[in-house]
């Protein structure tokens, strides 16, 4: 099944299949639309792939600390 905004379509092609107004069913739409509930999971998506590259920064930093103490000798 879509998800998102393409999803709403669906469901407003539903209502209107089931004996709901168009302008109705465009109505309830819109109510979804501006609803927090509907947004939630995209901020929840949104937060978890930050925290997920906010771990990956950390890997990086790290990896590079690993070597960290040590003076890097060169030949002359």
């Amino acid at each position: 099944m879509p998800s998102g905004i393409a999803c709403l379509f669906f469901w407003a092609l539903a209502l209107e299949t089931h004996g709901c107004a168009p302008a109705h069913a465009t109505r309830e739409i819109d109510v979804a639309l501006e609803s927090p509930y509907f947004h939630g999971p995209a901020r929840l998506r949104n937060r978890l792939r930050k925290r997920e590259w906010i771990w990956s920064v950390y890997g990086a930093l790290d990896s590079m600390r690993a070597a960290n103490g040590v003076i890097e000798r060169r030949e002359r």
